[in-house]
């Protein structure tokens, strides 16, 4: 029995993709019970999504967000590729031509999902959004989900 469940949950993890073409992200039911949303990021991304994980709230979704900051960081390998610079202004910049190599798929689970939602979703309200939100927007907010 143990594995038939095996090759049934291989099975779907082998459904369960991006589907970049159609903007689709498929989620996926862990063992759990709880649905994770797998999304591609690439660098930018990374960092803007970052930025607007909320730094308030219960302890426990706070300890989930704190979990996510520590997946969507950047590798000891990623940082020497990417050459990390802070300008006095509070920007970053970074190697562009080294992008296409850290582009990475994430899997987000459904308490962080809904508060990256509802952050998107309360600065498109508020008309606060802005023009680097927009691809998060685009992937969190309009994907269909299968």
């Amino acid at each position: 029995m143990d594995s038939c469940r095996e090759c049934v949950c291989f099975l779907i993890k082998r459904l369960c993709a991006v589907c970049l073409k159609h903007r689709t992200i498929v989620n996926e039911t862990n063992k759990r019970g709880n649905k994770k949303m797998k999304v591609t990021l690439n660098v930018f991304e990374r960092i803007n999504l970052l930025s607007i994980l909320p730094r308030e709230g219960d302890f426990t979704t706070l300890k989930l967000i704190r979990k996510t900051r520590e997946d969507l960081s950047f590798t000891e390998e990623e940082h020497k590729l990417l050459k990390f610079k802070n300008l006095p202004d509070g920007r970053v910049t970074w190697n562009a031509k080294a992008t296409k190599d850290c582009v990475k798929e994430f899997e987000i689970g459904e308490v962080v999902t809904i508060q990256i939602k509802d952050t998107l979703m309360k600065l498109d309200s508020q008309k606060r959004l802005k023009d680097e939100h927009f691809t998060l927007y685009e992937k969190f907010c309009l994907t269909k989900e299968e």
